[in-house]
């Protein structure tokens, strides 16, 4: 969840969006959670305005952030300044009623306590057995920004 979000108005119309919060899976470094614009508008220079407003107003060391390769190659993040340090292998959501939903929805200790898991039976088998399906993505590249 961010804690913090930064947005640009044009005419009194939120046009952009920044978000960050902290995460503990990270070390508890700062992280741009979301960047998104007001469809079929382009915000030149709004990204780089509003990280380097959050990089003044709040006090960072680090920032690190994603790019889900479905959608992106990050170069966002090298224009603000970000260096690539990692690359995700891919990962799977779960189709259910027609909605991707995450994986840890329906993870093994999940389906138990939901009282859907048939004995012996493994997550796949039984999301299976469910009618669910599994898409896989491509994974993610990992950005950190060091101040």
């Amino acid at each position: 969840m961010s804690k913090v979000r930064l947005g640009l108005y044009h005419h009194n119309v939120l046009v952009a969006v920044m978000t960050f919060g902290k995460r503990k899976l990270n070390g508890g470094h700062w992280e741009l959670l979301r960047w998104c614009s007001e469809l079929n508008t382009t915000v030149i220079g709004g990204a780089s305005k509003l990280f380097q407003h959050f990089i003044k107003i709040w006090s960072v060391d680090i920032i690190t952030s994603y790019a889900d390769r479905d959608w992106s190659v990050g170069d966002l993040y090298t224009k603000l300044g970000f260096v690539q340090i990692a690359s995700t292998v891919p990962d799977y959501t779960w189709v259910v009623d027609g909605l991707r939903s995450h994986r840890l929805n329906w993870s093994k200790k999940k389906l138990v306590s939901l009282g859907l898991l048939e004995a012996g039976e493994t997550e796949e088998h039984c999301m299976w057995r469910l009618g669910r399906y599994r898409i896989y993505g491509t994974g993610s590249l990992k950005f950190i920004y060091n101040i």
